[in-house]
């Protein structure tokens, strides 16, 4: 069980994680990646926040049977997420719409029907993706390809419907954030790096759907209750808790509403889980297909345990108010597009 403390709550939820073997040789392919796009010590600021949020850690807890270069593929898709994520908190904070140039050229990988060269691109991390997304489809379905090109779509373009969402409600804020947060590419990674496939008819019933988005509202909550601090100081308002608090709760109270939301989002997913069989049954489903559901339903709920155990350990979460941010220019040259 994980309990990951802030001042003014604990969260307390059934949320177990394995941790990958070879987890410490995350960090050499981690700071590769980082040296290949232009990310090193030479530019301090974004290197040391780079080198807070600890991708290799997150990855080394969330995909513990990933081995070789499938472990390294991970590591380079959740680096791409880290940039990405820095880029629109930094270079793209006060104008969402200026990253449109970085989101089309990764549609324009993501849409591809051949092998694309990444010298046509200039922005270092556009052409980072190319070789990530590519080896990502190494050995999959043309359903899985075609449905992992979905999730990314949705998550890039996300930032922009989240960003541009004035005074959501509650419904509508996690609607969003379970494209923004990340959670669907990394969980169709679970697929691609520990080598099965989930059956495509899984994938279009209501059943899947409900894991999904459970687990990305866990994810979110967790994050927003551990953020509290950071996001009151920067005046950010994406966050759980400080929405609820504008509705005139007591931040507290507020704060506690959302470990509840956590706590019944993890119900959810258990009663889910326990679909899977019937679920398989109704959509004749072999045994093997239906072991591979039963494994992703159990490796999804461990990757939300591994995030929850990583946002723990790192120095953007829990009372760091003034955490480092990126340097905005820098990341505005890695994307190709000006700093606003």
């Amino acid at each position: 069980m994980n309990a990951v403390k802030d001042t003014n709550s604990i969260i307390r939820t059934p949320l177990p994680h394995r941790t990958n073997p070879h987890i410490a040789d995350g960090q050499r392919m981690a700071i590769a990646w980082c040296h290949a796009c232009g990310i090193t010590e030479d530019t301090a600021v974004t290197w040391r926040r780079y080198r807070e949020a600890d991708p290799e850690r997150i990855i080394g807890y969330c995909y513990p049977d990933a081995h070789g270069s499938d472990h390294e593929l991970a590591i380079d898709m959740m680096c791409q997420f880290v940039a990405t994520d820095d880029s629109f908190e930094s270079t793209f904070w006060k104008d969402p719409g200026a990253g449109v140039g970085y989101l089309e050229a990764i549609s324009e990988v993501l849409h591809a029907k051949a092998p694309m060269d990444p010298d046509q691109f200039d922005a270092p991390l556009v052409r980072a993706f190319i070789p990530t997304w590519e080896r990502s489809c190494e050995g999959m379905s043309p359903a899985w390809c075609e449905h992992a090109a979905r999730s990314w779509l949705d998550y890039f373009w996300g930032y922009l419907s989240e960003a541009t969402t004035e005074d959501p409600s509650i419904g509508e804020y996690l609607e969003l954030r379970r494209t923004v947060v990340g959670t669907s590419p990394c969980f169709d990674m679970l697929e691609r790096a520990h080598r099965y496939e989930l059956p495509a008819r899984f994938r279009t019933h209501v059943g899947y759907r409900r894991l999904r988005d459970a687990a990305a509202d866990l994810v979110t909550l967790c994050n927003d209750v551990a953020s509290v601090k950071k996001d009151q100081a920067r005046g950010d308002g994406s966050n759980a808790v400080l929405l609820l608090a504008r509705t005139g709760l007591d931040i507290d109270v507020a704060r506690q509403r959302v470990v509840e939301m956590i706590q019944q989002r993890t119900t959810d997913y258990h009663q889910s889980q326990n679909d899977i069989d019937r679920t398989c049954e109704l959509l004749y489903i072999d045994e093997a297909g239906r072991a591979a559901c039963h494994r992703w339903g159990r490796e999804v709920l461990e990757w939300v345990g591994g995030n929850l155990e990583w946002q723990g350990q790192i120095g953007r979460y829990y009372g760091k108010a003034h955490a480092v941010l990126p340097d905005a220019e820098h990341l505005a040259h890695l994307t190709g597009c000006h700093a606003a």
